[in-house]
């Protein structure tokens, strides 16, 4: 079973993979018990990252890998607090194309 959670945004500090705490507090509260009492559900787990300007000064690699990096530290979290690696699909991706090196905040 592939389970989708109720928590599914968490913030990172700036331009890194790093949980801010307060991420990692909801992550706890969301996850971990629901995790922790059904041991046969599998999570999957997407990292996503805004595409900073301006045009042009960012590559998509770097931003790849920020989303990558982010989906793991998720990942991570989890597993330092007990949960199995074995039970997350980890994906990400990349923003849409008009998503892309903007500074709307709603399309970050």
């Amino acid at each position: 079973m592939l389970a989708v959670l109720p928590c599914k945004r968490f913030e990172f500090q700036p331009n890194s993979s790093d949980l801010r705490s307060q991420s990692a507090k909801e992550l706890g509260d969301c996850a971990l018990n629901v995790l922790r009492q059904n041991v046969s559900i599998y999570v999957s787990v997407k990292g996503s990252s805004a595409w900073p300007v301006p045009k042009g000064s960012v590559k998509q690699a770097l931003v790849e890998d920020t989303a990558r990096l982010r989906a793991q530290a998720v990942v991570d979290y989890l597993v330092a607090q007990g949960i199995a690696k074995e039970r997350f699909v980890v994906e990400w991706t990349l923003p849409p194309v008009a998503n892309r090196e903007t500074l709307d905040a709603v399309k970050m």
